[in-house]
């Protein structure tokens, strides 16, 4: 994401929100995901270690987990006539359907994110990504390809 982008969006931001007196908005950039880093200027790097991040719903990693598993246990025929035979079916030897459906993607290295400042204190409340595309194809194999 373009820089003059994100710098015209926290100029209207700031200009709005002076105007109102109601909150203080302030874009960030993640440049940590593990422990999460969040940088609002040069000079300021919020540190979740620190306790200055709060995230919403809407910035948290969620997956649906599709886990399905048909046991069977005992024994089964294979083939016909001369040739049919029995195997023995182990629990444990059975595979089952693990499949995992990203609903949010969470936070990743280089997402512009949109922030309320609390209480006009170092403390922020990370609300929302910031994206220039308006929507997202996820296919089959969770890769998401924004339009």
């Amino acid at each position: 994401m373009g820089s003059s982008l994100l710098s015209t969006i926290q100029e209207i931001i700031d200009t709005q929100m002076n105007a109102y007196g109601l909150a203080d908005f302030r874009l960030g950039i993640v440049t940590e995901k593990s422990p999460l880093k969040i940088k609002i200027s040069p000079e300021i790097i919020i540190e979740e270690e620190k306790g200055q991040i709060f995230l919403t719903e809407q910035v948290l990693l969620k997956q649906l987990d599709l886990t399905h598993v048909h046991r069977v246990l005992g024994d089964t025929e294979t083939g016909y006539g001369p040739d049919a035979h029995t195997h023995h079916i182990n629990w444990d030897d059975q595979k089952s359907l693990t499949t995992l459906i990203t609903i949010t993607e969470g936070l990743e290295v280089g997402d512009a994110v949109l922030l309320l400042q609390v209480s006009r204190r170092q403390m922020y409340i990370v609300l929302s990504k910031v994206r220039e595309k308006k929507s997202v194809i996820i296919n089959k194999d969770d890769n998401w390809a924004w339009k």
